[in-house]
């Protein structure tokens, strides 16, 4: 069995292409699946465990899909907003908690989270350093944002511009950082959390004063003209000042009509559950979702696509076993040769089979374990897919 093994070795090093194409055919074949089903396997797990610990959402009718994966993992969508309103009669209510959520606001591209404390309590987020927000401009983030980040409490952060460098848009916010979250492996992990009141402020909704001529002696460039007895100022004027300054922002908008993407309710039993979303689904006003049940029957879209792959994968593989076996029998036809010889130096019967057999197990040996390398990198360095919807 030694000379063999030596003899097989010999062979495969003799033809380096040759073992090269049929391993990397090999695991290749091996490798689609095996990606697959670790990463539909991991993509299931990160939603229903999500889902799970989310009892129910409520939003404005529209996509399913985009309310509920934006309420889980602050997914952007263009959905109507809710208004403040509408939380503020849910507040009416005893029999759960609502959370308010108001998403779409990125800082360098991470999601920008504006909501209540209660957000915190019902997901037993805690803080390593620093406390949770309470005014406006105040941020806490999610443990790997602040890894990406590399601030520390007291650092300051700035809001992505809603319209990029164009003059529309609501311009970018300077953020103080108060507080970092303990690692909990989830969406909160890199995210960043502010009050509902800073979103507004990002939305333009809440502005502040400053002196006249503190700006025209500090901050002349910001001044563009001058039309009809007052003064054109630069869409670059932000009022920095937070909510204990001299002269806090305010608010220029009726509040109730002040908007929300979402709000995440918690009842206190399934049978509050059950009668809070049967009530509102009788008034026919909002939508209101068990995200549970959204996500089985979002992961059953995901299966049946994964079918068709694995089908199509099967005929791939089919192609690639007639493949490796053509190769295999014209190989073996070019060195009867080496056959012969063997015969003439007194082989046993079945050496040349048991020869190409470990050619074949070498490389097949190879191949798996290409593609066990390949899959452990893949999982590895492949960003979170739900995050990625």
């Amino acid at each position: 069995m030694k000379a063999l093994f030596w003899l097989a070795i010999k062979s495969l090093r003799h033809h380096p292409w040759r073992s090269l194409l049929l391993m990397v055919c090999l695991s290749a074949v091996t490798y689609v699946p095996w990606v697959g089903s670790v990463l539909l396997q991991r993509y299931g797990q990160d939603l229903h465990g999500r889902a799970a610990a989310t009892p129910l959402v409520l939003g404005q009718p529209g996509n399913r899909f985009d309310l509920c994966l934006g309420a889980l993992f602050f997914r952007k969508a263009s959905l109507p907003p809710l208004h403040w309103s509408d939380y503020q009669a849910l507040l009416e209510r005893s029999d759960h908690v609502a959370v308010p959520l108001q998403l779409g606001f990125t800082v360098q591209e991470l999601p920008l989270v504006c909501t209540t404390p209660e957000y915190f309590e019902q997901r037993a987020l805690v803080c390593d350093s620093g406390h949770t927000p309470y005014a406006i401009r105040q941020v806490t983030l999610g443990s790997k944002a602040a890894a990406k980040f590399g601030v520390s409490i007291g650092d300051k952060l700035h809001s992505d511009p809603t319209a990029g460098f164009g003059l529309s848009g609501a311009p970018a916010q300077s953020l103080e950082v108060v507080g970092i979250l303990h690692p909990t492996h989830g969406p909160d992990d890199r995210a960043i959390f502010a009050s509902v009141q800073t979103a507004w402020l990002l939305h333009g909704f809440l502005h502040g004063h400053t002196d006249l001529g503190t700006l025209q002696n500090e901050q002349p460039n910001l001044i563009l003209g001058s039309h009809s007895g007052g003064l054109i100022l630069s869409g670059a004027l932000v009022p920095d000042q937070a909510g204990e300054s001299p002269n806090p922002v305010h608010l220029h908008k009726d509040a109730g009509a002040l908007p929300l993407s979402t709000v995440i309710l918690w009842p206190e039993s399934d049978k509050a559950r059950t009668l809070l979303q049967t009530e509102i689904e009788t008034e026919g006003h909002f939508a209101i979702l068990r995200p549970t049940t959204v996500v089985e029957d979002l992961m059953r879209y995901t299966l049946r696509f994964k079918t068709l792959i694995d089908r199509l994968v099967w005929l791939l593989g089919i192609g690639m076993l007639a493949l490796f076996a053509l190769v295999t029998a014209l190989s073996s036809q070019m060195r009867s040769k080496e056959w012969t010889t063997l015969r003439r130096l007194g082989a046993p019967p079945g050496t040349v089979a048991g020869l190409l057999a470990l050619e074949v197990g070498c490389i097949a040996m190879a191949a798996l374990a290409l593609a066990a390398a390949g899959t452990w990198i893949t999982i590895q360095w492949l960003p979170n897919l739900v995050h990625a919807l």
